[in-house]
């Protein structure tokens, strides 16, 4: 499924198990990652990660469930999970979801990791801290480019989306 077909079927289950108001987060992230270790890189790799979060009002009492399968059976299992959830836990007029809002998109950072360049600049950091500083032992290094993007969608008609991305690096060494 699709990341606006995840979230229309949440908001449909939600709707269908009784819920009155509920919202549906999805998150993928994916992470390219390039580590060094003992002053030579030694490891590229992608690792991706889903998310989502499923919350249903029922009578002013809230239920959230967090789950990384987006299976229709496990997002149907989750939403009696949210059912049961709301039914047990206490009535608070304060529970509520975002009033509708017009369709809004997010966007921030690079749309795409650039390996090559990633790679070149991991060799001339590794360069350069040798001729520069000699006696430093670089230990290890990881250079990452981590790509959030997030679906928001809600049962008052809320329809958001936002990607988020950056890199990061972090040295180790005596």
């Amino acid at each position: 499924m699709k990341e606006r077909d995840i979230t229309e079927y949440c908001l449909e289950a939600m709707r269908k198990a009784g819920l009155q108001r509920s919202e549906c987060l999805l998150r993928d992230t994916r992470k390219d990652e390039l580590n060094v270790d003992g002053g030579e890189i030694s490891l590229l790799r992608t690792t991706d990660n889903t998310t989502l979060t499923l919350t249903g009002i029922l009578d002013d009492k809230e239920g959230t469930i967090f789950i990384n399968k987006i299976d229709r059976l496990s997002i149907d299992e989750a939403v009696m999970t949210v059912l049961d959830l709301a039914e047990s836990s206490e009535a608070d007029s304060a529970n509520d979801i975002s009033p509708e809002q017009p369709v809004a998109v997010f966007e921030k950072g690079p749309a795409a990791v650039d390996l090559d360049l990633s790679y070149s600049r991991m060799k001339d950091f590794i360069k350069y801290s040798g001729e520069r500083y000699p006696s430093l032992i670089l230990e290890q290094a990881i250079l990452d480019f981590t790509n959030t993007h997030k679906y928001y969608r809600n049962s008052n008609g809320v329809d958001l989306q936002s990607r988020r991305s950056s890199y990061n690096f972090s040295p180790m060494f005596t």
